[in-house]
């Protein structure tokens, strides 16, 4: 009866969003019910950007007002005002990018001078990716990230390695960093890691981790995603490292750094101003930045 109804709407929906949301909000218009299945999914992809995810969201919202006024999908809430609100920051966002820069702009600072960097446990998107340094390598043991990694350019060098075993001559790099990985490893791994680190590096070791604890399980159907440790101010500190805050205040975000209200777009905005006051305080951010300059 409804077989001529029940397909995707290929025509509004011809990218890469809302074409799932879209099919099942159809079929709700139809009295029918939509269930989430706990099955696992493998997806990487080399799309840089999520540009036309706006225009996606207005064809979804505009095609299901009707019956919807606030939609729900996995990435976010849709309505009226937050589509409207997300087109006033889509013209100002030059000036908002300005006054608001990713945290990544610390790193590329701390690194400015360096001119061969080594980048333990980099993932397959590494913030490495935004500095200027001329000879970048890239370590790391799972092998779609590296493959990945590789795909974007993003280091002149790639390592497959455990990062707890992997070995290299003392003075070997400028600066050697260590962006979300000791939270990855036990304790003992990561004083043992952060003292090797310190040891390969001429000028400066720079490692990033959750302000404490922070429950993760593996993920991507990789193990080594799972948290294993927290770390804190005080003790980074000891070891050396001015510690600084990123991600804004600690309370807005969580599992995988995600904000953990709706809607989505709105807490993002207040995260981003509340990271000029976490960075001098951070104490009060979702994670820190801490920094050891070598001799020192």
């Amino acid at each position: 009866m409804f077989d001529e109804h029940l397909h995707f709407d290929e025509k509004i929906f011809n990218g890469w969003h809302c074409y799932g949301a879209d099919y099942c909000l159809s079929l709700a218009s139809f009295g029918l019910k939509s269930y989430v299945i706990p099955a696992f999914i493998y997806h990487r992809s080399l799309l840089k950007n999520t540009k036309d995810l706006l225009k996606y969201q207005v064809a979804l919202y505009k095609k299901h007002k009707k019956h919807f006024k606030h939609i729900f999908t996995t990435c976010e809430e849709i309505s009226m005002h937050s589509l409207v609100l997300q087109r006033i920051i889509e013209i100002i966002r030059p000036a908002y990018k300005v006054l608001f820069p990713d945290w990544s702009i610390y790193l590329k600072r701390e690194l400015a001078n360096c001119g061969k960097v080594l980048d333990l446990g980099c993932g397959y998107n590494s913030p490495l990716q935004y500095c200027n340094v001329p000879f970048k390598v890239g370590v790391d043991l799972f092998e779609p990230y590296l493959e990945t990694s590789k795909g974007k350019g993003i280091h002149n060098k790639y390592i497959r390695a455990d990062i707890r075993e992997v070995e290299f001559d003392i003075n070997s790099f400028d600066a050697v960093i260590a962006i979300e990985v000791l939270e990855h490893l036990t304790k003992q791994e990561g004083f043992k890691l952060l003292e090797k680190m310190s040891k390969w590096a001429k000028k400066k070791v720079i490692v990033t981790t959750p302000n404490g604890y922070l429950f993760q399980e593996g993920y991507d159907n990789n193990p080594l995603q799972e948290h294993r440790s927290g770390w804190n101010i005080e003790e980074l500190k000891k070891l050396g490292f001015k510690v600084h805050g990123i991600n804004g205040w600690k309370k807005l975000r969580g599992h995988k750094s995600e904000i953990i209200y709706y809607p989505v777009f709105f807490w993002r905005i207040i995260s981003d101003i509340t990271q000029k006051i976490t960075y001098h305080f951070p104490n009060l951010s979702f994670q820190l930045i801490a920094i050891k300059e070598i001799g020192k």
